[in-house]
């Protein structure tokens, strides 16, 4: 008997956003544009694990990154960057 070929690991999308630390609407949308296979199963959007492996993006990649990226390397004291950007010093630090 010939072995079967290797079957997709199917997630729940809220449980797969969750996985891989996104927001469930960001792992929507690639769901929704087809980059990303994905099935209902009783009412529920289930995805290919390694799908969403291979297609999300890393936190570097995000928009709200990219905005400030050219600030990396570039040193700063803390309370200068609460200033200048309006944030919590405990925001920073975290």
């Amino acid at each position: 008997m010939a072995a079967l070929p290797a079957l997709p690991t199917l997630l729940p999308l809220p449980e797969a956003a969750r996985k891989y630390g996104l927001d469930e609407a960001h792992l929507r949308s690639p769901v929704e544009s087809g980059n990303i296979k994905a099935a209902m199963v009783m009412d529920n959007v289930v995805v290919d694990e390694g799908e969403v492996a291979k297609t999300i993006l890393r936190k570097e990649d995000l928009p709200e990154y990219k905005k400030y990226a050219h600030l990396k390397g570039k040193e700063i004291w803390v309370s200068e960057a609460a200033r200048k950007y309006n944030l919590l010093h405990p925001t920073i630090l975290k």
